[in-house]
């Protein structure tokens, strides 16, 4: 697993605070109650510079890192949310799926450093809410975004906590955001785990599912939490149906599984979609343990 028997310590924030302004919603809940203290051991260690990349940052990072290097910068989060090659294909999928299906508002975990995500006007325009395991980087991009009021970042485990239903200013009502964005998730997380990731990401009600998957030489394998497999989304134990499109980032999945075909596939569920897949799991989930 990357950074096991690491011995580098996590980078230091340097805050630099912005006057935070008014917030257009609210989450609901507003905070995650739990989170599996054996997937907080393994990701920890990678977090906030870690994934053997600490040498490429300075000794203490703040807010104004992320002005830097616009077409090249560098992420906490590990090289997949790299600025350029390594995200230019999913921010213009997001993007495109943004203006195309209407959305307002999304849910992205994990969000990690949200290095990547806001370069492009109709991501950076949207509600969004932000969740990530790590507090760290959570509290990062809290203070970095602290004066957008479209912004919020909480600290989540989305395997074990139901996802935030966002309550907008003035409305008494909570609902589901329009979207919710799993990139580059359940294949970091053990069958059983990504399996209740996405059972909470389906149930949650958003009629749009962004999630990575793989195609070709892909098999849906055990793996501890932090580490890596080329997961199938199409195959048991998580089923899912037909996407309605895929972006495909074969360039990205590299050699350690030839013939797995990286994608970024967008889904929509509709009540009874979304109760026949529900009913469907809990037939695979014994396949998850």
């Amino acid at each position: 697993m990357p950074g096991e028997g690491s011995t580098e310590q996590p980078l230091t924030i340097r805050p630099i605070l912005f006057k935070e302004g008014p917030k257009a919603f609210m989450l609901s809940p507003a905070s995650c109650d739990k989170a599996a203290k054996e997937s907080l051991e393994a990701f920890t260690p990678l977090a906030l510079g870690g994934w053997y990349r600490q040498t490429q940052f300075p000794p203490a990072i703040n807010q104004s890192y992320y002005y830097s290097n616009p077409t090249s910068r560098i992420s906490l989060s590990g090289s997949g949310s790299d600025i350029g090659s390594k995200t230019q294909i999913s921010l213009h999928f997001l993007a495109q799926t943004i203006e195309q299906q209407n959305v307002s508002s999304m849910v992205d975990v994990p969000s990690g450093d949200a290095n990547w995500q806001f370069g492009d006007y109709r991501v950076d325009s949207v509600r969004y809410a932000g969740l990530d395991l790590m507090h760290g980087l959570v509290d990062l991009n809290t203070q970095r975004f602290a004066h957008h009021s479209n912004k919020r970042f909480a600290a989540w485990d989305v395997a074990e906590c139901p996802l935030p239903k966002l309550l907008d200013d003035g409305a008494t009502r909570p609902h589901a955001a329009d979207l919710v964005n799993m990139r580059d998730l359940v294949q970091h997380l053990s069958l059983e785990r990504g399996l209740q990731a996405l059972t909470h990401a389906v149930q949650y009600g958003a009629p749009l599912l962004l999630a990575t998957t793989h195609a070709g030489n892909a098999t849906n394998v055990d793996v501890a939490d932090g580490d890596y497999y080329a997961n199938d989304l199409l195959a048991p134990p998580f089923s899912l149906p037909a996407p309605l499109k895929c972006a495909n980032r074969s360039a990205e999945t590299g050699s350690r599984f030839p013939g797995a075909h990286k994608l970024d596939c967008l889904w929509r569920f509709d009540q009874v979609g979304r109760d026949e897949w529900l009913a469907a799991t809990s037939i695979h989930a014994g396949e998850a343990q």
